[in-house]
């Protein structure tokens, strides 16, 4: 089953997009499982984001993550959430 959440106009810096994913518990979707997320670069974008593959551990779900970082001006312009089994979670801001 797929899921998928469009959420508008929401800006974050680095730190707050991690506030933000453990704050709406995304990570608790699938309880019990190894939890990462990667913030990859998206080809064809700038500049690159710095946390490209940077991985972080939550505890529950599996989720990775693909966001483009807008260094100009300090804030997330947007990701992609893809919990590794039953939810897709997508956000085009």
């Amino acid at each position: 089953m797929v899921i998928q959440y469009i959420f508008d106009r929401m800006f974050f810096s680095e730190q707050a997009f991690d506030a933000w994913v453990q704050l709406n518990n995304w990570h608790c979707w699938r309880h019990g499982q190894p939890s990462y997320y990667t913030c990859n670069e998206i080809p064809g974008l700038d500049p690159p984001c710095p946390a490209r593959m940077r991985m972080r551990r939550l505890p529950g779900g599996r989720f990775e993550v693909s966001l483009k970082y807008d260094h100009q001006h300090g804030r997330v312009i947007y990701f992609f959430v893809h919990a590794l089994s039953e939810f897709n979670l997508f956000a085009l801001i």
